[in-house]
């Protein structure tokens, strides 16, 4: 399977390249210069390794358990309102 990722196509499977993730970091603040970089890269290719596996999980027919309505968090006034029938 094929998603759209950091301005191109990316396929399942294939780990984070070190340009894609410098260039997240460096969209979340990080300071993509520092020598921590290396340590935090290594860290961040264990933990997308270790979440391969969810992927054999077959949830076809599971629904979610708690919907999330931001709007409710965001108005909790509108969470009062009645419902439209």
């Amino acid at each position: 399977m094929k998603v759209l990722a950091f301005g191109g196509l990316m396929t399942y499977g294939n780990p984070l390249t070190r340009e894609q993730f410098l260039y997240l970091a460096k969209q979340g603040g990080l300071d993509v210069t520092s020598p921590h970089m290396d340590e935090l890269y290594a860290y961040v290719q264990t933990v997308l390794a270790s979440l391969e596996s969810l992927r054999d999980i077959d949830v076809t027919g599971a629904e979610p358990a708690v919907a999330f309505m931001p709007h409710i968090l965001l108005y909790p006034s509108v969470a009062s309102l009645p419902q439209g029938r």
